[in-house]
């Protein structure tokens, strides 16, 4: 965060938005040809995001747009593409990128995993990082504990379900890369995207009147509380989908 802070912008488009830019510039640097994928829920969001990378220099294409993804794969000075939830990209391969942002958390975890399976998916040589951009002590990290204790209910249904068929011990088993590959699998299945999402112009996910008044009025429910989870698997769930990132930093640095 120090390197990404120190980096100079000739203008300003609000924290979000330019420390995505300096994310992106510090990637050119340290991971020459690397590519990305920018996903938000909001289309509006993307036509600023758009105008701020042309003032910040990064080359991007987007996604609804002729050649867009011609260019993002074989125009070496593209370093990104914007991609948002409303535009069809089923069946779209973008193995080529190797770095996916998800610019705000979404509850239907479904439309961001899609987002996601674009890079991460059969083709793919090298390793994907994810990041997601959140805005702390915001309405945004309500949504986020919603969607983390939905996923990890899921995840641990499956494990549930593969432990009683296996044997009938009791001591909780740590929850393995397989069983979150299959509930996300799960997840993406469970739905059209196209239901989950708005049919306004502008995009965004249908929210039940329950979680909207979570994320206003209300902090989401500790995952161990609702799932009556013990902190140790809450914490190894987390361990299973952030430890690969703080892995990979240590051997860059190493």
């Amino acid at each position: 965060m120090d390197e990404l802070k120190a980096i100079d912008l000739p203008a300003s488009f609000g924290t979000k938005i330019d420390t995505l830019g300096r994310h992106l510039l510090w990637i050119r640097e340290h991971d020459p040809g690397a590519k990305a994928i920018v996903f938000s829920q909001y289309r509006d969001f993307l036509d600023v995001l758009g105008r701020a990378f042309g003032t910040f220099k990064i080359g991007h294409s987007r996604l609804g747009r002729p050649g867009a993804v011609e260019k993002f794969r074989h125009d070496a000075s593209v370093d990104c593409l914007l991609l948002d939830a409303k535009t069809d990209s089923s069946g779209l391969t973008l193995v080529n990128a190797t770095h996916v942002f998800i610019c705000e958390p979404l509850i239907q975890t479904a439309v961001e995993l899609q987002a996601i399976a674009r890079v991460h998916r059969i083709g793919q040589t090298r390793q994907t990082t994810v990041w997601m951009y959140l805005i702390s002590d915001t309405v945004e990290e309500s949504i986020y504990e919603i969607s983390v204790a939905r996923r990890l209910a899921h995840v641990q249904s499956r494990e549930q379900d593969r432990r009683n068929q296996k044997s009938c011990a009791t001591t909780p088993a740590p929850i393995g890369d397989m069983a979150i590959e299959a509930a996300d699998t799960e997840e993406m299945q469970s739905a059209p995207i196209q239901k989950l999402l708005s049919n306004g112009k502008t995009g965004g996910e249908l929210v039940g009147k329950d979680d909207l008044w979570k994320c206003l009025f209300g902090k989401a429910d500790k995952v161990s509380s609702r799932l009556d989870a013990d902190a140790d698997t809450e914490a190894e769930f987390a361990r299973n989908l952030r430890g690969h990132a703080a892995e990979m930093r240590q051997l860059q640095q190493g």
